[in-house]
């Protein structure tokens, strides 16, 4: 099978009940063998909805699945402003919501 079929299969598989983290699609990837290029030119071709989370990590679901999603959500990757940068008001939120305690340094 070619590398990005056997790609494009996988991440039908995997996404077929949901949203995953990027991360843990890299890492199942890579553990069959594909890598993050083919990985993505398989995502492109699906047309997989790329989204970041509350968690500040990135999800990708199929098409299908954005009717499930919140529609606070951005709708496409159009929406998503691109490379925004976290702020130290966005860490200390995510932190606070982690319970994590903030030290502050200096």
């Amino acid at each position: 099978m070619h590398l990005k079929n056997q790609a494009i299969e996988f991440l039908r598989e995997l996404l077929r009940d949901g949203s995953i983290p990027v991360c843990d699609i890299e890492a199942r990837a890579l553990d069959r063998g594909i890598r993050w290029r083919t990985l993505r030119r398989a995502s492109d071709e699906l047309g997989l909805v790329k989204r970041p989370g509350a968690d500040l990590r990135w999800y990708w679901s199929l098409p299908s699945e954005v009717s499930k999603l919140s529609k606070s959500m951005p709708a496409t990757n159009a929406d998503v402003k691109p490379k925004q940068r976290s702020t130290p008001e966005m860490w200390r939120a995510f932190l606070a919501s982690h319970n994590t305690k903030v030290i502050p340094m200096g």
